[in-house]
């Protein structure tokens, strides 16, 4: 699902381009190859260079506010966690940045997504019903599962690590845009349909949403207002995930998994219209 505000294309296949120089890139389009390579090597290594949006001797000068904007606007790069890590970094070079009606629709269709839950993966769930359900393992099937969960908690580590970008990226942005009217709850919504798709808990994340329809709800108008319900059933409307957040060894000798569900209820929806209507 697209939670875009409108339809209109924004073109920014010139913030893609590649340039190799020996000296430190100066302009924004250099800058922006430089991070996606450091993006890149961060994704492979699954670690970040920094903590902090930091670009150093990346930019001489101050960019152009609306070639910032447009860069922030748009994916910079084909790997989710690439493009969000780029664009975060890129925030460092802003103080304030506004969008107008065509460029925020852009945002929208850009949200910045995330990593892949490790403990969403299909293939795991499976695993690990096949393994609660036996009434012992097996010493096979227990050397199987301790090398499964042990690589399950490394890789879910790195995922955690690499998904850090575009949730501040998306928390930056929030911040940039006005508390009246549908723009922080429109550009939360499109976070939350990033968040659920790659399978990770959005319970603080559905408060804050909540939070920011309460305060906006008095300069919302009917189509904003019958938009965001229709945006909502559609989040409602999707099967919820199930996140492995747990496995217990009993002393039976068998497994107990506790799980956790992703996704927009009915009873979020429910409590969207309360405030809507």
């Amino acid at each position: 699902m697209r939670l875009a505000y409108a339809l209109m294309t924004v073109a920014l296949t010139a913030w893609g381009g590649h340039r190799t120089s020996e000296t430190p890139p100066r302009s924004l389009r250099a800058a922006v190859t430089a991070l996606r390579a450091e993006g890149r090597a961060a994704k492979r290594e699954g670690t970040l260079p920094r903590d902090e949006p930091a670009l150093g001797d990346l930019l001489e000068d101050a960019p152009d506010p609306a070639d910032l904007a447009a860069a922030l606007a748009g994916r910079l790069d084909p790997d989710p966690v690439v493009d969000a890590y780029i664009r975060w970094q890129l925030t460092a070079a802003a103080h304030r940045v506004t969008w107008d009606d065509a460029g925020f629709a852009a945002l929208l269709r850009a949200a910045p997504g995330f990593a892949p839950n490790p403990r969403a993966d299909a293939d795991l769930l499976e695993f690990l019903r096949v393994c609660e359900d036996e009434d012992s393992l097996s010493p096979r099937r227990h050397r199987q599962l301790e090398r499964r969960l042990a690589d399950l908690d490394e890789q879910a580590a790195r995922a955690t690590r690499l998904s850090h970008p575009g949730q501040a990226l998306q928390a930056w942005i929030h911040e940039q845009l006005p508390a009246r009217g549908p723009r922080r709850v429109l550009w939360r919504l499109a976070g939350l349909d990033a968040l659920l798709r790659a399978g990770w808990p959005a319970s603080k994340w559905k408060g804050e949403l909540t939070r920011d329809l309460r305060a906006a709800r008095a300069t919302l108008t009917e189509p904003d207002r019958a938009r965001l319900l229709d945006l909502g059933a559609r989040l409602a409307a999707r099967p919820e995930r199930r996140i492995a957040a747990e496995v217990t060894w009993l002393a039976t000798g068998r497994i107990r998994v506790r799980h956790e569900r992703c996704g927009f209820s009915a009873d979020n929806l429910r409590t969207w219209r309360r405030i809507l209507e």
